[in-house]
């Protein structure tokens, strides 16, 4: 995946005169060690993935998404499940 992202800054590299175009700045070590795919994070949090779901419909955590795959950051996640505002009925697997 970080091959990938790389060959992608340099393909649109070649537009940056005659586009303005933003590319985000990625730390690698943040997508191979923070990021879940959304089959990974239920297990990881012992949840079910319509929780997970529930939170990124309610924009309270980030989907990313690389090659079709979606992605949660662990520590985003990790943060609604220690808060006490959240309104979901978090159900285990």
């Amino acid at each position: 995946m970080a091959d990938e992202y790389l060959l992608k800054i340099k393909e649109v590299a070649s537009y940056l005169g005659l586009y303005n175009i933003f590319i985000p700045q990625i730390e690698l070590n943040i997508v191979k060690n923070e990021l879940l795919t959304l089959s990974e994070a239920p297990e990881n949090f012992g949840i079910n993935e319509t929780n997970i779901n529930y939170f990124i419909d309610k924009k309270q955590i980030i989907c990313y998404e690389i090659k079709e795959r979606k992605f949660i950051k662990n520590s985003e996640f990790d943060e609604i499940l220690k808060s006490k505002n959240n309104d979901a009925p978090l159900k285990s697997n």
